[in-house]
């Protein structure tokens, strides 16, 4: 990351750091069992991949052992 904004590799650390993110861990992974996964897969990283003009994505981290909503 640091190298594609030109900053300093610490500068990324430092932030990083400070707001407790760590990219570089996995501490689980959670296959899907949806039969379209592939097919929404793809098209979600079509679209952040190459976005139209102007377009907002927003991905939002479905919980399935959470089924309130309050919309």
């Amino acid at each position: 990351m640091a190298a594609v904004i030109k900053v300093n590799k610490n500068l990324i650390a430092r932030i990083w750091k400070e707001a407790d993110l760590k990219p570089h861990r996995l501490e689980r992974y959670m296959a899907s069992n949806d039969p379209q996964f592939e097919e929404k897969a793809t098209a979600m990283i079509r679209l952040y991949l190459n976005p139209a003009q102007n377009a907002a994505v927003f991905c939002v981290d479905e919980k399935s052992a959470i089924k309130l909503w309050t919309g």
